[in-house]
């Protein structure tokens, strides 16, 4: 079957590199993901493994859609009845990209979708599903680009990024999908110590010690994936898979993960989160002012998402913050690698450090730059 890997843009290097790590064949790195080859036991393997991306979604068909009518028919050639069951829950998106003149509303097109799996169900199982945008059981993707028409089933369900351990927050948490293709980009897998004075609710600190211990994200208790709601799931080798996967786990092979950050509740919320992962006796925080944190014995790696101003504070009183950090590293963390994920220009300045790399990222709607200081 052929698949996709959604990314968020600027890690679709990552998604790409993952998905050839698990030997997957066929990649092919677009805009806004990786698409792949994989047969069923691969795509199980996929959904477990994958850390960057968002959802996986198996093609279902592609053709030429130049009327409603056409898309219509394209869409209810596909033999849903295969696939889905009619009893369950349905919910269809549409993405409409390039010059699609002859569509004059976005909605009318979601309806033309959703009837053409009703409408094909209907007439080979005498039922149809029911509609439900918010949590249904199995989801469909439909996107046009050009009069051309591409059709997905959502095998992840839930946005892949909702791991299942997040039970504590904190203002502006990364994505934890973003954490782990900040990560992969650093090129940090566990060989050497971990710092982030930043924690904030411990996403970066989590997702390196699932790394470190070899836990597949797509483990975490309580989760489940859409595509074991479907008419052709096995239920035999998904156990496999997931019994291939939980014997990788080692605890033992996590380096040093530690973190501070200054606020008591933040450090709390990583205590919950690391213990709901499984890693809570691997990560490491404490509450200090990031002018008294305490790096762990080095050489290690510094890997922080500072506040930019955007979601959690006013810039005029984060250039003292920025310069305490960079103070740190200059100070305690000589021959280290340390990455700083910046949304602002300006407020870097006040590291006072030159970075040698670059990394474009998106942090949802805010345009980043992961950057990369060899401190010597």
């Amino acid at each position: 079957m052929r698949c996709f890997a959604t990314a968020a843009a600027g890690s679709e290097a990552v998604a790409a590199e993952e998905v050839a790590g698990l030997g997957l064949s066929s990649i092919e790195r677009v805009p806004g993901g990786v698409a792949f080859a994989a047969e069923t036991s691969e795509l199980y393997r996929a959904l477990l493994w994958l850390r960057s991306v968002n959802r996986l979604l198996v093609e279902m068909g592609r053709f030429n859609a130049f009327t409603h009518d056409r898309l219509y028919a394209g869409v209810k050639r596909i033999a849903w009845e295969e696939w889905l069951d009619p009893d369950a829950t349905l919910a269809v998106d549409v993405q409409l990209t390039g010059d699609n003149r002859w569509v004059q509303h976005s909605g009318f097109t979601v309806l033309r979708v959703k009837d053409a799996i009703c409408d094909r169900l209907r007439e080979a199982t005498g039922r149809r599903p029911s509609i439900d945008k918010r949590h249904p059981a199995v989801r469909v993707h439909a996107r046009v680009h050009a009069n051309r028409a591409a059709v997905y089933l959502d095998a992840s369900g839930e946005p892949l990024f909702k791991r299942g351990w997040r039970v504590a927050d904190h203002p502006a948490p990364l994505r934890e999908t973003l954490a782990a293709a900040i990560l992969w980009l650093t090129g940090w897998r566990g060989e050497r110590p971990l710092f982030d004075p930043l924690c904030g609710s411990g996403t970066l600190l989590i997702e390196a010690a699932l790394i470190g211990a070899r836990i597949a994200p797509g483990l975490a208790s309580g989760r489940s994936f859409a595509c074991q709601r479907w008419r052709t799931f096995d239920s035999g080798a998904w156990e496999q898979a997931v019994a291939a996967a939980r014997g990788e786990i080692d605890l033992n092979r996590c380096p040093a993960i530690a973190g501070s950050d200054h606020d008591p509740a933040a450090v709390a919320a990583t205590r919950a989160n690391a213990k709901a992962a499984g890693v809570g006796e691997v990560v490491q925080v404490a509450v200090a002012e990031i002018g008294a944190a305490t790096p762990p014995p080095g050489p290690a790696t510094l890997i922080t998402n500072p506040p930019y101003g955007e979601r959690i504070g006013e810039k005029e009183g984060l250039a003292a913050l920025y310069a305490d950090l960079g103070h740190l590293l200059k100070a305690h963390c000589v021959g280290w690698d340390a990455f700083v994920l910046s949304g602002d220009r300006d407020l870097t300045r006040h590291l006072h450090l030159s970075a040698n790399r670059r990394f474009p990222l998106r942090n949802g709607p805010i345009d980043c730059r992961l950057l990369h200081y060899e401190v010597r």
